[in-house]
């Protein structure tokens, strides 16, 4: 809770996705992006984004909600890991292992963004610690009901599951009555499971949401150690120092009983030659140079898959064999997703949070392994030495996630986006657009609070199924964005940059970039589509005007006709250049009384498109609405005027 109040400011942009939705829904407008939208899915955390919309409903918006739901849910998966681990062994190792997930810096993280984190980490180990307690008790199947919240929370906790229902089967498979207990645990998570699929299907008319097709569009190639998947996982190991307790976790899979102990010996060996021998990062300064063969990182890559679907079996009939096992495949699959799915963009590790709970109670259980195995050998000196052997690898799993926490750089936050949504705003009443169709990749803020803009497209295809589909192909991007919905502004950075760049010179001659916003530094990368501002005069040419130097004026017109000094004056009126010199064109107001001030008319939208960068033939067409409050009186419009003589001479010459 302490980590959470730290990070309570703090939002990952994603989560506002969802907060959309929730708001969307809670309003009565449907699962849908924004109000009136077609149904995309564009979320993959229904159970999440139900509870924020009930919430809503009742007044409470998604950015508190989220917040107190998790503040709630992070010590109710603390009390279930510790009533999981006491049940196989001791209140005790109980309590190491809720201090474990407490203290673990992905669990804290993740849990203070506005996601799903804190409801899969509660789910996930109320459903361990009902399998075990149904398994010897019976009693309705409870945690048939936490693993189907878990499958309704994130599109893989099907898989977590699964491995629930294999354990329910295998737990269940003798006693009386057996065959009742397993066909309601069986009619429990399916029965609504499939209903839920059923009405979802019927929704959306896609068999998964739209984040699965952008996220997994690629086979995982497990077999690549140096792939983004494993780089991520060999990155948080030796972040979190996990790479250097993965003794302990080994340990506390199979147990230290009997011949366990000499295979842990062997498996700890194996471990670190294949492992070790390349060299990780921190010890290659330091580390011989090998030569190994090129077949090396597939060695690596099977030994440790062999590793996660078999070293468990060495827990067979070992103490606590049941949360050993359901616990190391757990943590095994959700290893195997952050490969598959090739790491996450966001830093602080977001794929590992989901393994928080079995990676705790494992770490537990080797602690606990390695106390109990000094004090059988060790006699009278078998305690304090397990104690204090035990209480230095406890730090020393502990420490390192407490400084990750302490050092932790908050990611992207939905807040800063709305800068560029207000910088949209500001861009549109520039080039006088009401409503307009962007390309951006920080949906966030975008789809929370980019209601008056249009269309936002997502290039990164999170919340735009057609994007899902084909991401970045050149001649998708061509017909969809540049032909069939041809986007007015876009940010050309990250995803939505490197889809556009490919399109070549129709991106480039296509689109002007305009200025950045924030701070002294403003961020760049804002276009907007040149043919809103450069297009053939459709107005008359009555007030056609070719000035000294090639600039012409190809018409004028006020189309209200009348003049406020509340609402000001809409002028419209097109330029373009045939030679080097440029004009500048002032309006002057006045009456019977006299002249009442001057305006110097914006040209190419101010700094949208400086005169000096149009070319020869370009029409520049303007649509500003002149405010009298910045009118200048006619002093300053001369002393402006006769600035320069050249300026002079063109002006009295106009």
């Amino acid at each position: 809770l302490y980590g959470q109040y730290v990070l309570r400011a703090w939002y990952i942009e994603d989560a506002a996705i969802s907060f959309a939705y929730a708001r969307n829904l809670g309003e009565g407008w449907g699962l849908v992006r924004y109000p009136g939208d077609e149904r995309v899915e564009g979320y993959s955390n229904p159970l999440w984004v139900v509870m924020m919309a009930f919430w809503h409903a009742v007044g409470i918006d998604s950015f508190s909600s989220s917040k107190w739901m998790a503040a709630g849910l992070a010590p109710l998966g603390l009390l279930a890991t510790f009533a999981a681990v006491r049940r196989e062994t001791t209140a005790a190792v109980g309590v190491v292992a809720a201090a474990i997930l407490a203290t673990d810096a992905t669990f804290v993280i993740w849990s203070a963004s506005g996601l799903e984190n804190a409801l899969f980490a509660a789910l996930l180990a109320v459903g361990l610690w009902r399998t075990l307690e149904e398994g010897e008790h019976g009693g309705f199947p409870w945690a048939a009901v936490a693993f189907l919240g878990l499958a309704l929370t994130r599109p893989d906790g099907i898989a977590y599951a699964a491995l629930g229902g294999i354990w329910a089967l295998v737990l269940e498979a003798s006693g009386p009555r057996r065959w009742k207990r397993i066909a309601l645990w069986l009619a429990v998570f399916w029965a609504p499971f499939l209903v839920y699929h059923a009405v979802r299907y019927a929704y959306f008319a896609f068999l998964f949401p739209a984040t699965a097709y952008a996220k997994l569009d690629r086979a995982p190639q497990w077999w690549r150690f140096n792939t983004y998947g494993w780089t991520y996982l060999k990155n948080y190991c030796v972040d979190t120092w996990r790479l250097w307790l993965l003794p302990v976790f080994l340990i506390g899979a199979t147990g230290l009983t009997g011949w366990r102990r000499w295979a842990q010996l062997g498996l700890g060996l194996l471990w670190a030659i294949v492992l070790l021998a390349p060299g990780v990062d921190p010890l290659r300064p330091w580390w011989p140079a090998l030569g190994l063969p090129t077949w090396w990182p597939t060695l690596q890559s099977g030994w440790i898959f062999t590793n996660a679907l078999f070293l468990p079996l060495l827990a067979i009939r070992a103490p606590a064999w049941r949360i050993r096992m359901i616990s190391w495949w757990m943590a095994m699959f959700g290893l195997w997703f952050a490969i598959a799915s090739g790491g996450d963009w966001m830093r602080g590790y977001r794929w590992l949070s989901l393994v928080s709970v079995p990676l705790a109670t494992l770490f537990a259980l080797g602690l606990h392994d390695l106390y109990t195995l000094c004090t059988e050998r060790l006699g009278r000196a078998g305690t304090p030495v397990g104690l204090t052997l035990g209480t230095a690898l406890l730090l020393g799993t502990i420490a390192p996630q407490v400084l990750y926490q302490r050092d932790y750089r908050p990611e992207t936050t939905p807040f800063s986006v709305d800068k560029r949504v207000r910088h949209y705003r500001w861009a549109m009443r520039m080039l006088d657009l009401e409503h307009v169709d962007i390309v951006d990749h920080d949906m966030g803020a975008m789809l929370y609070w980019g209601l008056d803009l249009g269309v936002v497209r997502d290039s990164k295809g999170l919340a735009d199924i057609a994007f899902a589909y084909h991401r970045g192909e050149p001649r998708f991007v061509e017909e969809y964005a540049f032909q069939e919905y041809p986007f007015d502004l876009a940010h050309g950075h990250a995803s939505t940059g490197m889809v556009m760049r490919r399109q070549g010179r129709r991106w480039r001659d296509g689109y002007i970039e305009f200025p950045g916003y924030g701070g002294n530094k403003p961020h760049q990368g804002n276009f907007f589509r040149k043919s809103l501002l450069v297009h053939p005069w459709q107005g008359s040419d009555a007030h056609r005007v070719t000035f000294v130097g090639g600039m012409t004026l190809h018409g004028l017109e006020a189309p209200a006709g009348v003049m406020s000094a509340r609402y000001g004056l809409a002028l419209r009126y097109a330029l373009s250049r045939t030679g080097r010199d440029a004009a500048r064109l002032y309006v002057f107001f006045f009456d019977d009384d006299g002249v009442h001030g001057m305006y110097a008319l914006p040209q190419g939208a101010e700094k949208f498109y400086p005169t000096e960068d149009w070319r020869t033939g370009e029409v520049v067409n303007e649509a500003e609405i002149s405010g009298a409050t910045r009118f200048r009186t006619l002093t300053q419009a001369a002393e402006e005027i006769v600035r320069t003589d050249e300026l002079a001479a063109r002006t009295r010459t106009s």
